[in-house]
């Protein structure tokens, strides 16, 4: 579950959930994994960082001498996890991931450097929170609660 840690946008989904289950709830689920996917293509592609802000290890001096900046870059060769990136809402929660055997072993620094890509950062719960109000509103508008 992506929002693990996060309390304030775990408990909105607890609560947009409950007032609005059914169909309505899945929606908002996948417009914050919607968003958290975008926060993760923007950390593979562009910020090199985990989501705690911590720059990722850098290559092994070896490793850099088979690299060509600016094809390469860290966890950025064929765009294989970036476009492999699946989510998928279900209840409770959001599944955020790859299938690209290598992505858990650079997430969980199994053989190699931890380079942490999933996650939610500090800078993802504005918009998440955000997101989910506005959400909230125009579902409550559109069924006449207002």
């Amino acid at each position: 579950m992506i929002v693990e840690g996060h309390k304030e946008v775990a408990r909105r989904l607890r609560q947009f959930a409950g007032q609005m289950p059914g169909v309505v709830g899945r929606k908002g689920l996948r417009l914050v994994a919607k968003i958290q996917k975008g926060a993760i293509r923007n950390r593979l592609l562009t910020t090199k960082r985990d989501s705690s802000g911590s720059p990722w290890a850098p290559w092994s001096d070896a490793y850099a001498e088979t690299r060509t900046p600016p094809r390469h870059s860290l966890l950025r060769d064929t765009y294989a996890m970036t476009k492999t990136l699946k989510t998928q809402a279900r209840a409770g929660g959001i599944d955020l991931g790859s299938p690209e055997p290598y992505a858990r072993f650079h997430q969980e620094g199994d053989g190699v450097p931890e380079r942490d890509f999933l996650g939610v950062s500090s800078d993802d719960v504005p918009e998440m929170q955000s997101a989910l109000d506005d959400f909230a509103m125009e579902e409550m508008e559109r069924r006449g609660l207002t």
